[in-house]
């Protein structure tokens, strides 16, 4: 199967502590209005990848899209920020046109380079700033992979490095009211999950709390018990989820049945009594089945959301 990471679809196609003793689902809902239905987010990339395939420009669509029930419902977007790109204001306005809540930030970090970290750290401490000057609470960083080299694993001397600003901006963006989650593709979760491990086991969980995304947990262990067992293990940490589905590790058209038990993945995170926010990511790539429009499939996947983890919603 050929799948485009988030990272390089962007590339290609694109062109604090206090907050941890409040469930992470409230993080987000803060100032919107409470109707009794579970708060359910879309990232940025699921409208990329979904309306590209049907040759449309997603922000574009959002008039239309949004007329549909279901997507209207969304609390609010995560969008995508490239660093070559710059802070996204052309994003949160056309968002704004359209009545969609900007929720989080993405961004992809190169912070196992110690000069391009120390640069990197400054210029998103910027970034949070203007973040919190627009009511945006949350950024999602991903650590960019060693792409380029021959070893695609880093080195302990760069794990250490990654580790060190991974805490030192979750620190800083904390003081400011921005509070900060680590997400993972598929290449940390290789090598026994060392990159990842190295991660949880050296930053703050007041620093740095959790994005998990479970489908690249699943692609890059090759395990379903490992994903299990790491929600299990880091259940108190989760505070996003990430939500997208495939059938014999091909992206589905809808988030619902598939390989991974979302079922499961919601009852140990109630065990826990932690209700992360839930972002559906389901993303189309040239293997996913094309039998319904962006917009129905969207649509449909947001429901099966809200029905996966209805438990969520009860006291």
């Amino acid at each position: 199967m050929k799948t485009i990471e988030r990272r390089d679809f962007i590339k290609k196609s694109l062109l604090g502590s206090s907050l941890l003793m409040i469930n992470p689902m409230d993080v987000f809902a803060a100032g919107h209005i409470n109707t009794g239905q579970l708060p359910v987010y879309c990232q940025e990339f699921t409208w990329i990848t979904f309306l590209e395939r049907e040759g449309k420009t997603w922000f574009k669509t959002l008039g239309e899209a949004t007329k549909n029930p279901s997507i209207a419902s969304l609390s609010g977007m995560e969008v995508l920020m490239e660093m070559t790109e710059g802070y996204p204001i052309g994003t949160f306005k056309k968002l704004n046109k359209n009545k969609i809540d900007v929720a989080s930030m993405f961004v992809s970090l190169t912070v196992h380079i110690e000069s391009v970290a120390q640069k990197q750290v400054g210029e998103m401490l910027k970034v949070g700033a203007k973040l919190k000057q627009s009511g945006i609470d949350v950024m999602v960083v991903s650590p960019e992979a060693k792409e380029e080299d021959l070893v695609p694993h880093k080195t302990d001397a760069e794990l250490k490095i990654q580790s060190k600003a991974l805490d030192v901006l979750g620190a800083g963006l904390s003081k400011i009211g921005i509070r900060m989650l680590y997400h993972n593709h598929d290449t940390e979760m290789e090598n026994d999950a060392k990159e990842f491990n190295h991660v949880l086991a050296h930053t703050k969980p007041e620093n740095l709390g959790l994005c998990l995304d479970a489908d690249w947990v699943y692609k890059g262990t090759g395990s379903l018990s490992a994903l299990y067992g790491l929600v299990d293990e880091h259940a108190k940490r989760i505070e996003e989820l990430h939500l997208r589905q495939t059938q014999n590790g091909i992206w589905t058209e809808t988030f619902g049945e598939g390989d991974i038990d979302y079922s499961k993945i919601a009852d140990m995170l109630l065990k826990h009594n932690q209700r992360p926010a839930l972002f559906l990511e389901q993303a189309a790539d040239d293997e996913t089945p094309h039998t319904m429009d962006a917009i129905k499939a969207i649509g449909i996947s947001i429901d099966n959301v809200r029905d996966i983890f209805s438990d969520f919603n009860k006291q």
